[in-house]
């Protein structure tokens, strides 16, 4: 994006020619610019209508170029007429010149055309205003009764994005020096059948010091597929001898859903019959397509997880499953069927993308210039969890396979992925991302959550920052079974625990535990991520205790600023392991050490804190579980418990200067009938949040922390910065809801919105003087070993 001017647009007249803009990139970036209506302004691309630039063409090469461009794209969009949209593209993954066309069609007479385009990958549709014949505001203006208008219900198609570009196998010198939007680009294969491209990546990335295996060997998994070395070789399930050691290829596919193309599977019952053979037609155009790559990569063994791990009851998951993170970190390449929902789906694309839109002969001597589609910036794109669920674009521009919760770690585990997307090849190792055409399409901000740089004081916080953001991302990806949720993300935390060095136990690490407790439940439309599975789990078990993030079945998201205070500390955890503690643990009680605070929902919807009978203003309980409308009467006079957590920063207010803190409390239901010797056993029903000064009947929990002390000398330090600038009604820090200010007439400082009533600042400074002095006796008695008034318990939480 270029530099923003809300009163300066761009002028057409700048360019020779004001059609294409000389092709220009400093031109067709996008920028503040006239709307149609010439009366307004706005950020937006370059748009001109396609009979403007077919008379343009006539003259100017830059339009004659944009004009055959805009014909080969308009084939695909079944309409005769369309507006043009130029932009040239400063994100680096996409940079160069860009072309896609909008058309307007009638929802009424051209229903079959919208519905077409529904049904197109990276094709949008969306619904615009009803179209009215005639114009009311004329007749409004005088004075007179508006006409009856004719309402015709609309929709814009918008085709996908194209790019315009320079070949780099052919000269260019002679390039127009206007034309500085236009960039040079390798071709694409357009089949993506071929291992050349493949080959050549690998060999370079061999040379890649991140790239390298770390030890001598290459140990083979428990089965694997042999393919033979030529195209005629039989292809069987082969066995492999303890520590026999070659290379070999993962796939990295799609399961489907059950009853809708499952993958073919080893069970007990066939699995001496695929040691003797496999017929290459029964295998599923997924695996099929695979064999043959493996084999163009001149590697004889091939990995599958659905015939590789024998399925089933009987079958050998339990044991297999825990390997995953060195079965894929090990391996050669991975190959990343992104472009199939199932198993049939196949690997192989064969699309003709490009077109020579303008050659030599035709473009006055400058060099062929060529268009073709571009890959979806995002569709090989796990979204940054701080964005949101609308960071989550439509599913059909993006992956099938980076939805699924069991692919996240067969990504990020692996050393090289080869991705086979609808249009090219990408590659992705330790070091390097690119597309066949030139492109950094791909970038995995949780990829680099597994860098091993790991140094000394920081290691805790980093442990949480990082799992946290795998956790929030994978939270949102699809699983045919919610059981499956900490099986699926086994391998990650196993590798977590090589570099860190912490206990793991039940998705939460004992390191950070009392931080890694303050997760929500985050409510999403589920079709917009995970193909329609149901995140709303009421009532049903996963076999996984509240306090994990797993027993939620669906998203969750974290506050990822820094952990400013932590009250409390994890005591032991009690739980069930079957086998392997990554994969195969559950039922776990944590016996937590902290502050237990009574808490009463009113009938009114209040919350009051008991015994101090604080009744904070707007909080409201985040229930771990969906509430109907009538769910929340079952809690209604109820005695609840809330335990401090941790004090993070409020990003809703990030004032520089109050810098204000909020306090997560973990919300819980003691357990009917379930008692230990020193009371009940609770269960997580939420969370909630207290801003710090919300606190103050209960700084008792904040211990030996002088974080109450820091906030309070900020509030008064910048108050006397307000009184030296004269200010009488300064904001200190705006809210969505709240704002706190410094009323200089009244000498107090305002916390909230109208209604709430101001705190004086010689009541700021008996607070801070009183918290100077409790936080000294807190240290007293510690050094002491005294007796206190407030004492911390334990508290079991199932």
């Amino acid at each position: 994006m270029g530099e923003r001017s809300h009163w300066k647009p761009f002028k057409k007249e700048v360019a020779t020619c004001q059609a294409c803009l000389d092709l220009s990139a400093e031109n067709l970036r996008w920028q503040w610019r006239k709307r149609s209506d010439g009366k307004t302004n706005a950020e937006d691309r370059h748009r001109v209508p396609l009979a403007e630039l077919k008379n343009s063409a006539k003259q100017c090469c830059g339009c004659h170029i944009i004009h055959q461009a805009a014909l080969v794209v308009l084939e695909h969009l079944n309409s005769h007429d369309a507006d043009i949209s130029l932009e040239y593209l400063t994100n680096k993954p996409l940079e160069g010149l860009s072309i896609r066309l909008e058309t307007n069609l009638d929802a009424h007479d051209q229903s079959k055309e919208i519905e077409d385009a529904r049904n197109k990958a990276g094709f949008d549709v969306s619904e615009v205003f009803p179209e009215r014949r005639g114009e009311s505001s004329d007749f409004y203006e005088e004075g007179l009764d508006a006409p009856v208008l004719e309402e015709r219900p609309a929709c814009t198609v918008t085709t996908p994005l194209y790019e315009i570009f320079l070949s780099e196998n052919e000269d260019c010198h002679n390039k127009p020096p206007t034309w500085s939007a236009v960039r040079t680009r390798p071709l694409r294969h357009e089949d993506t059948s071929s291992a050349s491209w493949a080959l050549e990546k690998l060999r370079q990335c061999e040379g890649h010091e991140k790239c390298r295996r770390r030890d001598d060997g290459w140990t083979l998994p428990k089965r694997v597929i042999d393919v033979g070395d030529n195209s005629k070789a039989n292809i069987r399930l082969y066995e492999t001898k303890d520590g026999e050691q070659a290379k070999y290829v993962c796939l990295s596919h799609s399961w489907g859903t059950p009853g809708g193309g499952e993958p073919l599977k080893t069970t007990p019952k066939t699995l001496n019959e695929y040691k003797i053979g496999i017929k290459f037609e029964d295998l599923p155009k997924t695996f099929q397509d695979a064999v043959d790559f493996t084999r163009g990569l001149g590697i004889r063994y091939l990995w599958i997880d659905s015939l590789c791990i024998v399925q089933g009851k009987e079958g050998d998951f339990v044991t297999e499953a825990p390997k995953m993170a060195d079965i894929y970190h090990n391996a050669e390449i991975s190959l990343a069927a992104a472009d199939s929902p199932n198993c049939h789906g196949g690997l192989f694309r064969c699309k003709k993308t490009r077109a020579r839109v303008c050659d030599s002969t035709c473009s006055r001597g400058h060099p062929s210039v060529y268009i073709q589609e571009l890959l979806y910036i995002n569709y090989l794109v796990y979204p940054r969890p701080f964005d949101g669920p609308y960071e989550f674009r439509s599913p059909k521009s993006m992956s099938p396979l980076i939805k699924r919760a069991w692919v996240l770690q067969e990504f990020l585990l692996s050393r090289r992925v080869l991705f086979f997307t609808p249009l090219e090849l990408v590659w992705e190792c330790q070091e390097c991302a690119i597309s066949e055409s030139g492109h950094t399409t791909i970038s995995h901000n949780a990829k680099k959550q597994l860098d091993e740089s790991v140094q000394g004081q920081d290691r805790i916080e980093r442990l949480r920052l990082r799992w946290q953001t795998i956790v929030q991302i994978f939270s949102y990806l699809g699983l045919t079974y919610k059981t499956d949720a900490l099986p699926a993300i086994g391998g990650l935390a196993k590798r977590m625990h090589a570099i860190f060095g912490s206990e793991y136990v039940l998705g939460l690490w004992k390191d950070t535990f009392m931080q890694n407790l303050s997760w929500k439940r985050e409510i999403v439309d589920s079709y917009i991520w995970a193909d329609g599975l149901d995140f709303e789990h009421d009532d049903v078990s996963l076999g996984v205790p509240s306090w994990s993030w797993a027993s939620q079945g669906g998203p969750i998201t974290y506050n990822l600023g820094p952990s400013l205070a932590v009250f409390g500390s994890l005591e032991k955890i009690i739980y069930k392991s079957s086998g392997d503690e990554f994969t195969n643990v559950s039922h776990g009680l944590a016996v937590l050490s902290g502050y237990l605070i009574p808490l009463e929902l009113r009938d009114s919807g209040f919350l009051q804190i008991k015994p101090e009978r604080i009744v904070p203003s707007g909080i409201e309980i985040e229930f771990d579980k969906f509430l109907r409308p009538d769910g929340m009467k079952a809690y209604m006079g109820r005695t609840l418990f809330v335990l401090p957590l941790i004090a993070i920063p409020d990003r809703a207010r990030p004032e520089p200067n109050t810098k204000p803190v909020n306090i997560s409390f973990l919300v819980l239901e003691p357990i009917e009938n379930r008692k230990v010797p020193h009371g009940h056993i609770f269960r997580r029903i939420g969370i909630m949040q207290l801003g710090l000064f919300q606190c103050l009947p209960l700084r008792y929990f904040i211990e030996k922390d002088e974080l109450l002390i820091a906030a309070l000398e900020r509030v008064l330090r910048y108050i006397e910065v307000l009184k030296m600038t004269r200010k009488v009604r300064a904001p200190l820090c705006s809210a969505v809801e709240q704002m706190y200010y410094y009323n200089m007439e009244e000498d107090s400082y305002h916390s909230g919105h109208e209604k709430c009533v101001g705190m004086p600042i010689r009541e700021i400074e008996e607070h801070l003087g009183k918290e100077k002095e409790r936080v000294a006796e807190w240290n007293l008695h510690q050094k002491r070993n005294m007796e206190r008034k407030y004492k911390r318990v334990e508290v079991v939480i199932q």
